[in-house]
């Protein structure tokens, strides 16, 4: 039985390590949320907070999101998600290591949203929570009408 789990993990790890090698990030998105779905998100969220999610496309179609709180976002909403350019083409294992050495700059909330959401991607599970949420992304998320219906703001690259 063991010997059964060893080989399935090690099936796995094979598999996250060639999807992080060839899996391009094909689209990045970044939504602020109204009120309603950033309460929905992120429990707690106020009126004074930026919430949302940071979506993550790879050209084969599947998807991956990580979840934000910005308590004071400094800048505007295109200034934060600016951040996320040049990760656009590059590998899961490019954005991966851009993410980390940009770390001190993306601040936590940024960095924790992008990670999550390349790691819903790498394993392909669409829904993923990040930073302040809690479990994974309600359904209505998965739904581009319903996250363009509550987003004041909407970045692509």
């Amino acid at each position: 039985m063991q010997a059964a789990q060893a080989e399935q993990n090690g099936r796995t790890k094979v598999f996250l390590q060639e999807r992080m090698d060839s899996t391009r990030i094909a689209r990045v998105e970044c939504f602020r949320f109204d009120g309603e779905a950033a309460r929905l998100l992120v429990p707690g969220c106020g009126s004074g907070d930026c919430c949302g999610m940071v979506k993550l496309s790879a050209a084969e179609g599947d998807w991956g999101a990580g979840v934000f709180r910005e308590c004071r976002l400094k800048g505007d909403f295109v200034q934060w998600a600016c951040a996320f350019q040049r990760v656009k083409r590059a590998t899961l294992a490019e954005g991966l290591r851009e993410a980390l050495l940009k770390q001190e700059s993306w601040g936590n909330a940024r960095t924790a949203a992008f990670l999550m959401a390349l790691q819903a991607l790498a394993s392909g599970s669409a829904f993923r929570s990040g930073t302040g949420a809690a479990g994974p992304l309600p359904a209505s998320f998965g739904d581009p009408a319903y996250c363009f219906r509550h987003a004041e703001a909407y970045v692509i690259f």
